[in-house]
């Protein structure tokens, strides 16, 4: 009888931001009656192993919503608090592991907005891929590529940016790698 390796999962979180020295003292740009952001999100999700573990799929709807979220006045140059923010949106990711490689896609796409003019935030894409390649010829010994592509982000220079990675490692004993 096959076995059906589908995982659910999901999380509830509330978090507290404090603002930076920088933010609350630096001469220029800083503030002293910032606020601290507080949020609260969930992320609910499905991941679905296949052919002995071998393919992997999975995806999940995430939600955050912020209270004095840290922002920037363009008049003033001060870190600012805004009222109200949300980001919600979706990852999904496919693995494929054929001997010793292991390929993996993950794709995240954002909505992240300012719920007083429903503008976007600055700073956040909407879209981030990562592509990522492992290989593995024995339990000591292992390189790898990553390229992640963060896609057009409002309000800053570069708008979008590409960052690819090489990685090798070989383990010397239990614990030196």
């Amino acid at each position: 009888i096959p076995t059906i390796e589908t995982r659910l999962k999901a999380s509830y979180g509330d978090g507290f931001n404090a603002p930076s020295l920088f933010e609350l003292f630096d001469p220029n740009f800083g503030d002293m009656s910032l606020q601290p952001e507080e949020s609260e999100s969930w992320d609910v999700g499905l991941e679905q192993r296949a052919l002995g573990g071998s393919v992997a799929l999975g995806a999940t709807w995430f939600h955050q919503s912020i209270s004095n979220i840290f922002g920037f006045d363009p008049t003033s140059y001060r870190t600012i608090n805004i009222a109200s923010a949300r980001s919600e949106g979706a990852e999904v990711f496919a693995e494929v592991r054929v001997r010793s490689l292991i390929t993996r896609v993950d794709y995240t796409y954002t909505d992240a907005i300012d719920r007083a003019d429903g503008s976007s935030l600055v700073r956040r894409a909407k879209n981030k891929v990562s592509l990522q390649a492992t290989f593995a010829p024995n339990k000591i010994t292992s390189a790898g590529l990553q390229v992640r592509h963060v896609g057009p982000r409002p309000g800053v220079s570069p708008d979008s940016y590409t960052v690819v990675g090489l990685t090798a490692q070989r383990s010397l004993s239990g614990n030196v790698t």
